[in-house]
């Protein structure tokens, strides 16, 4: 029973560090952008980074986001992204904690499973972690479709923004002091 409570007591250990790494990139994630936009504007592009969309440097929100995008393919595609990436998270968590409960499954029968049983534990707790990865990997294999998704309609939208091309001819003092013909775009 000591054994058991130790191995309770090194695995919740593991776990709270493992909660504050994921806190901390998380974090780190958010402090890339330098704020929060209060509303999406449809004639400035969109930029994507990270798995986030933003306008100016400022991180928008879903909703803004569905402000900005005026193409209707774009805003599509988005939506789209947005339900993949949900769905593959949603696929993903509990396979990872099929994964967890055949790693505990195996710990916890250490030393505590006469030889009888040692081997229907480990088939069981391998069956656990075999299903657990391969569920993990499909929910991230949908993510990454999802986001994708919602890549290409960030550059769907840019494309079809107007473009100004503008440009003039200037008679004037150049860059280097001289004088002559400038052209500003």
């Amino acid at each position: 029973m000591l054994k058991s409570s130790m191995l309770s007591r090194v695995f919740l250990k593991r776990a709270a560090i493992a909660t504050v790494v994921l806190c901390m990139t998380l974090s780190v994630s958010a402090q890339r952008w330098t704020g929060i936009a209060t509303e999406g504007n449809p004639d400035v592009e969109l930029t994507y980074k990270g798995g986030n969309i933003g306008q100016d440097g400022k991180l928008l929100m879903p909703r803004q986001v569905r402000e900005a995008m005026v193409n209707k393919e774009a805003l599509q595609q988005y939506n789209s992204g947005r339900t993949l990436s949900l769905i593959g998270t949603v696929v993903a968590i509990p396979f990872g904690g099929a994964v967890g409960a055949g790693i505990g499954l195996l710990l916890a029968a250490n030393g505590n499973v006469n030889d009888e049983n040692r081997a229907a534990v480990n088939i069981g707790s391998g069956i656990l972690i075999g299903v657990g990865a391969v569920g993990i990997g499909t929910g991230f294999y949908i993510v990454s479709l999802g986001q994708k998704k919602i890549k290409n309609s960030v550059l769907l939208h840019n494309s079809n923004l107007k473009k100004d091309v503008s440009w003039r001819v200037d008679f004037g003092i150049t860059s280097t002091g001289g004088a002559g013909l400038t052209l500003r775009f």
